[in-house]
């Protein structure tokens, strides 16, 4: 039986495979420093190291499974500009809210 390759030439998939434990990972790094501290994407993204554009990825992804809730809007303690304030811990953002989701 011939082995199949993947058209990288890398064998079946390891490229592509090394890529989704990468973003994998960022997504549980992203949604755990949000479970610690609330904060706005670069904030977080700087924190972590990870790249802004990943990071607003993330929060589209977290959005359709239900994991993350919009605080509300405050000032970006790195870009001084207005910015959505997030946090992945339900139960904070229940005491910082009241429950009501405004974005």
């Amino acid at each position: 039986m011939e082995d199949k390759k993947s058209p990288t030439g890398q064998g079946k998939g390891n490229r592509i495979g090394n890529k989704d434990k990468k973003f994998k990972r960022q997504l549980q790094i992203i949604s755990e420093s949000w479970e610690t501290k609330p904060g706005t994407m670069l904030e977080i993204a700087l924190r972590n190291g990870i790249e802004r554009a990943n990071v607003c990825r993330y929060v589209a992804t977290l959005r359709k499974s239900g994991r993350i809730y919009f605080i509300g809007k405050g000032y970006c303690s790195i870009s001084k500009h207005k910015a959505g304030i997030y946090t992945t811990n339900y139960y904070l953002f229940i005491e910082l809210t009241g429950g009501q989701n405004n974005g």
